[in-house]
């Protein structure tokens, strides 16, 4: 291997954690995913429309999912107001729409702020049918690859996918 410095060093396992493009070049032996856009709306409210931490995902309308952050951790806001997240796909996603569905999910938004929007192009690995699940994090023996690419699009995959390439790393390495 080479640090990117250019000094080579030796390793019994190398995992390689990176977005799919960047793992597809490093690792040719893998394929990149389409990717799906995301943008995520940040908004304001007096107080929790739920005042429990639920994640709502939105089967039926233009909003992949929405959660009142400060249900599950209140500390991310230091006044006392609900901060809710709510992302659809696309980058070029209309506020007032998403404002329109959030308003039939959770009642009243009218007293609600926009706090801010990401758009965050190639955000999410598309799970397209056939669906398969989890895709290998063992390339071969000394060779891992991790990221929500290698199981289900999203930061729980992401996590799980790290915790199943350490463990193949474990796994192959002597004690």
């Amino acid at each position: 291997m080479q640090s990117s410095e250019g000094e080579a060093f030796e390793a019994d396992a190398v995992i390689v954690a990176t977005d799919p493009a960047q793992a597809a070049a490093l690792v040719p032996e893998i394929d990149a995913p389409v990717m799906r856009d995301v943008t995520t709306f940040y908004h304001a409210a007096p107080k929790s429309p739920l005042e429990e931490p639920l994640q709502i995902l939105d089967a039926e309308g233009i909003i992949t999912d929405t959660l009142v952050l400060t249900d599950a951790a209140p500390e991310y806001s230091a006044d006392g107001r609900a901060l809710i997240s709510t992302s659809v796909l696309g980058i070029d996603a209309d506020e007032s729409r998403v404002r329109g569905r959030l308003e039939e999910i959770y009642g009243d938004t009218a007293g609600w702020q926009l706090i801010a929007t990401y758009p965050i192009k190639a955000a999410l690995p598309a799970m397209l049918p056939p669906l398969r699940l989890r895709r290998p994090v063992r390339i071969r023996r000394g060779r891992y690859v991790c990221g929500d690419h290698r199981d289900t699009g999203s930061i729980q995959g992401a996590l799980v996918s790290g915790r199943r390439a350490a463990e193949a790393v474990l796994a192959d390495l002597p004690g």
